[in-house]
């Protein structure tokens, strides 16, 4: 799961896609990019590397770019190592290409594109590279745009959506069949044209247009200005239900959802599990920050008092997101302060976005113990996750999740809870208000073909056991 960003303008773009990358951070952290490009003097200019946007961009030189075209990439690594090779965007030839998702056939279709091409990392945008430089070598009409996207789509097993620019041509955006990845796009008047992972940096560039990618939709902005747009192949929109859940940033809008108000519902529809299960909490407190706004409708439902008996540093970032157990272990130690009077003597329910590893839970419990809490129960928005993702959220090993053999009351003892209690499948649907959703790592129906897996599955492994070693060495 990553972040992209596209712009056409008259004007320079390079500030404008800093902050709209600010904008999707929370959707990556492991690497920042910006391909840079310049349609009247046809000057490129690309830069990216390991680290947040502001670590990687010199904002007073972001000043100096007259470039009018750019994408831009926050990433969040489920393939490879992590390092400054694999960052996004890639620029070759013609093409300069940005996408957020997994392809779970990438490595036998590199093997099989290896006879004909060389790849120089393991980032599956590489794939989308070839395909689009070679369809687009000779013709780089629209025409031929579609052309070269269908033999993505025929191709290509997984999720993803992607932004690339064509030199002297123009920007193209397109969408999986499926939907599994959410990309908008918007306008600023007929000069200003932007697509994005999320409605947030659109609503910063003050778009009176936004709207959502149909699956299998691909639109293509010329050099004149001009939108083009078609279907060429939709099935059965199958939207990820973590995104909603937990993914995106609560004042966006994806598929016409605000994510803060299905979280709200997720809260409601959690409220009425807790009195399934008969507990009586003295009060409710959220896991920040991604469960604040399920928390605050849950306690209103259930008509008890909400605290912040979590508070979470200033310096903390998400926890979920880090590419190692060890990482994560060592985050969520640092995570939060907590406030003993809100947790001491009382029966407290925790409300958090979900529960995986069982990591950022079991912390969160064990420091309402240490203020004192007679019984903490812990309760997901998210149902219990039993099943791997190949499409882009990094729990791709089924033994690493908590809910993948254990009952609730084992992940009970397993996270040190008097009781847990899920959201279950239903709640999650009428709380987002559809079923189109990608359900695959709650009830392993996987809505795309997944031959690679192992494979897939057996270079993650790999690649986390490296990075394992460097970050305990």
């Amino acid at each position: 799961m990553c972040g992209i960003l596209g712009i056409v303008s008259k004007q320079s773009v390079a500030k404008s896609l800093y902050h709209g990358l600010i904008q999707l951070q929370h959707r990556g952290q492991d690497a920042s990019g910006i391909y840079l490009y310049d349609a009247k003097l046809q000057k490129e200019h690309l830069i990216k590397d390991t680290g947040y946007v502001h670590q990687v961009f010199d904002r007073n030189e972001l000043e100096n770019f007259s470039h009018n075209w750019g994408i831009g990439h926050v990433r969040y690594s489920t393939i490879g190592k992590g390092d400054k090779s694999e960052a996004q965007p890639f620029a070759a030839s013609k093409i300069a290409v940005a996408h957020n998702g997994n392809i779970v056939n990438y490595i036998p279709l590199k093997r099989a594109l290896t006879k004909k091409e060389n790849f120089y990392t393991n980032s599956d945008a590489e794939v989308f590279q070839y395909y689009l430089n070679k369809r687009l070598e000779v013709n780089d009409d629209f025409a031929s745009i579609c052309t070269a996207i269908q033999e993505i789509y025929k191709n290509l097993h997984g999720a993803y959506s992607v932004v690339c620019i064509i030199k002297n041509k123009g920007i193209i955006a397109f969408r999986d069949p499926k939907g599994l990845r959410p990309l908008l796009y918007g306008r600023n008047g007929p000069f200003f044209h932007a697509f994005a992972s999320e409605s947030a940096p659109l609503n910063l560039y003050e778009c009176e247009t936004i709207y959502d990618l149909e699956p299998g939709e691909v639109m293509f902005i010329d050099q004149n200005f001009q939108v083009h747009k078609k279907i060429l192949q939709q099935e059965k929109k199958t939207t990820c239900s973590f995104e909603f859940n937990y993914f995106a940033k609560p004042s966006s809008v994806i598929e016409s959802k605000e994510i803060y108000r299905v979280r709200a519902n997720l809260g409601i529809e959690l409220g009425k599990q807790v009195l399934k299960k008969g507990l009586i909490p003295d009060v409710v407190i959220s896991v920040p920050e991604s469960g604040n706004p399920a928390a605050m409708a849950l306690a209103h439902y259930l008509g008890l008092p909400i605290e912040a008996g979590l508070i979470k540093q200033n310096n903390a970032n998400r926890t979920f997101i880090l590419p190692t157990q060890k990482k994560r272990a060592e985050a969520a130690k640092k995570k939060w302060l907590s406030v003993n009077s809100v947790f001491k003597g009382k029966k407290v329910l925790l409300v958090d976005d979900s529960i995986v590893r069982g990591t950022v839970s079991k912390r969160a419990i064990e420091l309402a113990r240490l203020c004192g809490a007679n019984e903490v129960y812990f309760a997901s928005t998210y149902p219990p996750i039993k099943y791997p993702c190949f499409y882009g959220i990094d729990f791709n090993v089924k033994e690493q999740l908590i809910s993948n053999n254990k009952t609730e009351s084992e992940v009970a003892r397993a996270i040190m809870a008097d009781a847990v209690i899920f959201n279950d499948l239903s709640g999650l649907q009428k709380a987002i208000g559809t079923k189109d959703l990608c359900t695959a790592c709650l009830d392993g129906n996987y809505p795309t073909q997944t031959d690679g897996k192992e494979e897939l599955m057996s270079l993650r492994e790999h690649d986390l056991a490296l990075l394992e070693t460097v970050y305990t060495g």
